[in-house]
């Protein structure tokens, strides 16, 4: 039977990662991959620690290697694919609340074309594509199932003014 290389660990970077265990702030992912790394340290296989952890044996093996290979900075979380969020949690709130003013029904989707997510985010303090609503049959010139739209083609502003 395979078993996993053994890891040592200096007294520093043991101190660091019960640390991570104790600490109260520490985020529960850093603080599984540490618990990981300790008892990997301490001799215990990884079908054993996956069990004590409750994640799967390659991911066990995962983090086991990574500290092997990098030490502490192996155990943070790689960049992920894919560009950075084009808008913070209170932009997407303000949007989400003007749009769903007391009075209006509506569905979420995610809007089909450059137009509505233009007029959308723009009225509301925004300058990039974001979410918009199919009015399901409240209010002036609008029709079930459609964006509402004012006269030059583009969707309603008027849910964030």
């Amino acid at each position: 039977m395979w078993t996993a290389p053994p890891i040592t660990l200096t007294d520093e970077e043991r101190a660091e990662l019960f640390r991570r265990v104790a600490a109260h702030t520490t985020a529960v992912r850093a603080a599984r991959r540490a618990r990981i790394v300790l008892m990997a340290a301490d001799g215990m296989p990884s079908r054993q620690i996956s069990q004590r952890v409750g994640m799967h044996e390659s991911n066990v093996a995962k983090w086991r290697n990574r500290f092997r290979d990098k030490g502490l900075e192996g155990l943070e979380d790689r960049p992920r694919p894919g560009g950075p969020k084009r808008f913070g949690h209170d932009e997407r709130m303000k949007v989400a609340a003007a749009r769903s003013r007391p009075g209006r029904t509506s569905t979420w989707r995610r809007s089909s074309g450059p137009k509505e997510w233009r007029s959308t985010s723009r009225s509301c303090g925004g300058s990039s594509p974001t979410w918009t609503s199919a009015s399901t049959g409240s209010g002036a010139g609008s029709t079930a199932g459609t964006t509402p739209r004012s006269g030059n083609g583009s969707a309603t502003s008027a849910a964030c003014t």
